[in-house]
């Protein structure tokens, strides 16, 4: 948030003076994050564990101009994204991993853009889009080392 008025500020080709306590673009008013590790030494041999990791990133709403009345302004919804993974060092040397990411599949908008001016009028709607989170993406991972 601004502290004092700022001012004037171009803002979508228009001058604008921002108050007190304005919103600045792109930052959430509150932002949270928690992860917990958990490794679990399995039998006898030394370096085998099985390794469990989930963390959550809460993300409050957004705006995306300092301007409310801004050509193409917008509120973005907060979102929360988790993320899982589970770790099997075989040995000290061979490391496999299996991990989702944004498990529940959240389609997080995390920008907006307006389109581009320069562009003729007809097809400025082409330059229109959103900026979404990376999708649920479900991998392995082997990890050698020396």
């Amino acid at each position: 948030n601004t502290t004092d008025a700022i001012g004037p500020v171009a803002c979508g080709g228009r001058t604008f003076t921002a108050r007190s306590g304005t919103r600045l673009p792109g930052s959430a008013r509150h932002q949270v994050g928690a992860a917990l590790d958990v490794s679990v030494p399995i039998g006898d041999a030394q370096g085998r564990t099985i390794d469990v990791h989930v963390d959550a990133n809460s993300r409050g709403d957004v705006v995306s101009s300092i301007d409310p009345n801004a050509p193409g302004f917008a509120r973005l919804n907060g979102f929360t994204m988790t993320n899982l993974s589970v770790a099997f060092d075989w040995s000290s040397k061979v490391r496999t991993q299996m991990f989702v990411t944004n498990v529940f599949d959240v389609d997080g908008i995390t920008a907006k853009t307006a389109g581009n001016r320069l562009a003729p009028a007809a097809g400025r709607s082409l330059y229109q889009g959103d900026y979404i989170a990376r999708p649920r993406t479900v991998g392995i991972r082997l990890t050698l080392k020396k």
